[in-house]
């Protein structure tokens, strides 16, 4: 599109909406924001690069929510193990023998 055709669409756009708003609405505010969208348009793909194109948000979830806490060693999971063993099996025999 030349610069000729550019401003020809630009002004039959003014002379569509001349009727709905009054001129200085036009001249002050719909018209540049007419003008900005059609140059939007015409010039979308000059500085888009479809390719860098991402969906949705980022931000580094882990750093904002996450408090690293080291891992156990494998000694303190077998002692806890045991020690669950432990008070479930005494909490089982005292319910059996409330029982009898």
């Amino acid at each position: 599109m030349t610069e000729q055709e550019l401003a020809g669409t630009i002004w039959n756009i003014k002379e569509i909406i001349r009727g709905v708003y009054d001129d200085t609405e036009v001249e002050n505010v719909i018209l540049p924001f007419t003008l900005l969208r059609r140059l939007d348009c015409v010039l979308q793909d000059a500085w888009r690069d479809p390719a860098k194109d991402k969906v949705g948000c980022e931000f580094p979830f882990t750093r904002l929510f996450y408090r690293y806490t080291p891992l156990r060693t494998t000694d303190e999971i077998l002692a806890e193990l045991i020690t669950l063993e432990n008070d479930t099996t005494s909490t089982l025999q005292s319910l059996i023998s409330d029982a009898k």
